[in-house]
């Protein structure tokens, strides 16, 4: 019975991590309307992927245990910072072109693209690592994940079907709405999406510059 409750908490805690607007987020609605429920899933796949490293590290490691002054974490600050600000600009751009595609139903990109790109989205957040490292660290401490490695693997099998139940509530969502949403619609979601890429660079370029710089 312990095995099953700690898979619902690594679940309930990925699942509440994963609400608050993020990269992948806004990725996986914008290809649910743009291109379709398989590139959006195929994106957020690539987020689990990744999640589920970023939780594995700290929880089988604690030794390794990475904080905002860490040499990883300012590697990822940096690839971050101009990853999402390309993405922003280019969606921007394309907003009209993408919603068009979605109208006519155009696009081809492959399943392993789609991956990639949300690996890349959620692998360039750090706040993504030092939450799980945060996590990790304070639940063993409280005595709730132990060292067992069977309970930490019920942990982390958790983690994955937490963010993947937010992922699919956002895309049924998205889908849903999806056919009520009209070409000018997109093309605004679109931008806004891209505004949120932006948003989210300038964020993480005043927080590194407030932490590594400034401090």
């Amino acid at each position: 019975m312990n095995y099953v409750i700690t898979v619902l908490l690594g679940a309930v805690i990925a699942f509440i991590a994963s609400i608050p607007v993020g990269a992948v987020n806004m990725a996986v609605v914008a290809a649910t309307l743009n291109k379709g429920r398989k590139s959006a899933f195929m994106i957020g796949i690539g987020g689990i992927i990744v999640e589920a490293i970023y939780c594995a590290v700290p929880l089988f490691s604690l030794s390794f245990n990475p904080n905002e002054n860490s040499l990883l974490v300012k590697i990822i600050y940096m690839a971050s910072i101009p990853l999402l600000l390309g993405l922003g600009i280019y969606t921007i751009i394309t907003r009209k072109r993408a919603a068009i595609k979605a109208v006519r139903q155009t696009h081809t990109s492959k399943a392993g693209n789609e991956i990639l790109y949300g690996i890349l989205l959620c692998a360039t957040n750090p706040m993504v690592l030092l939450f799980w490292a945060g996590i990790t660290t304070t639940l063993t401490a409280w005595g709730w994940l132990g060292e067992s490695t069977s309970i930490l693997f019920a942990f982390l099998a958790g983690v994955p079907v937490g963010t993947f139940m937010l992922y699919y509530l956002f895309i049924v969502i998205a889908h849903r709405k999806k056919r009520n949403i009209g070409l000018a619609t997109r093309a605004k979601i679109n931008a806004v999406v891209g505004v949120i890429f932006l948003l989210l660079a300038a964020y993480l370029a005043i927080n590194y510059v407030v932490k590594f710089m400034i401090t």
